[in-house]
């Protein structure tokens, strides 16, 4: 997490970064980041977890847990 001028930021990418390491046409972007951010405030929380428990969590109105996770980690390794 990275906090910039009052943000809770998040940001999520891929381990390599292939700018323009492709060429053709029909081409998609396999690079870049997605940040996310939020006020930072009180109650503002930023928590990484698997899908399927934040799922859980959401529909049981529960809060969301604490998690230690490795990164950088495959999409495919999911818990």
């Amino acid at each position: 997490m990275d906090d910039t001028s009052g943000l809770s930021t998040l940001q999520l990418g891929s381990k390599d970064q292939p700018v323009l390491a492709k060429r053709g046409d029909d081409l998609r972007i396999d690079w870049g980041h997605l940040c996310v951010s939020a006020p930072k405030s009180g109650d503002t929380q930023a928590k990484l977890l698997p899908a399927s428990l934040a799922r859980q969590c959401f529909a049981a109105n529960r809060e969301f847990p604490r998690m230690k996770m490795e990164m950088p980690r495959a999409a495919s390794n999911a818990p």
